[in-house]
């Protein structure tokens, strides 16, 4: 399973984050997110190559290059890591996992 993010603005939807309309939708990581799914409501888990797993919650934005923006669920730290050096990404609440296994 591939972990490509594809997302696209969509100004009807509400957002965890802020009380605005408007917010990326579409797959994050091989996982497909709405507007409800970012902010501290919603916990995603990633593993990295080297063995690290971080619990994170996304904030609902992007860098340059499309690399999600993460902060950690204990710390509130920014949490940056290339999508290249994922081995999993998943919500936490879902029992489907997307690799690159």
């Amino acid at each position: 399973m591939s972990l490509d993010t594809h997302l696209k603005w969509n100004a009807r939807v509400l957002s965890n984050v802020s009380p605005r309309r408007g917010a990326l939708v579409g797959t994050l990581l091989g996982v497909v997110v709405t507007g409800r799914d970012n902010g501290r409501g919603t916990a995603y888990q990633l593993e990295m190559c080297g063995g690290e797993i971080r619990t994170v919650w996304w904030t609902g934005t992007v860098t340059y290059g499309s690399v999600p923006v993460f902060r950690d669920v204990d710390t509130d730290a920014e949490v940056l890591r290339d999508p290249k050096l994922m081995v999993s990404f998943a919500r936490l609440d879902s029992h489907e996992l997307k690799g690159n296994k």
